[in-house]
């Protein structure tokens, strides 16, 4: 979601727009290797990946609403979640 602001901050356009989608976060899943692959079942419009030490499930609408399109609040700035 911040590709197409950190693009513009060099002069290049990006044709990107976050869009909002839910998902979860797992912890403590034994086995979970930092190594396993991103998942993705376009049939269901899910994925599935390793995120920081832990399982993230998420899933996509078809026509989902764009969001941030006046950028991307400073409360979803990423930071260490280890």
């Amino acid at each position: 979601m911040w590709t197409r602001d950190l693009a513009a901050s060099i002069g290049v356009t990006v044709p990107l727009q976050a869009c909002e989608h839910y998902y979860v976060l797992f912890k403590d899943v034994p086995g979970l290797d930092p190594q396993t692959p991103v998942l993705r079942d376009t049939d269901h419009c899910s994925y599935f990946k390793y995120d920081a030490g832990r399982l993230l499930v998420g899933a996509f609408e078809p026509n989902a609403r764009p969001w941030g399109t006046r950028g991307i609040p400073r409360i979803f700035r990423r930071r260490d979640r280890g």
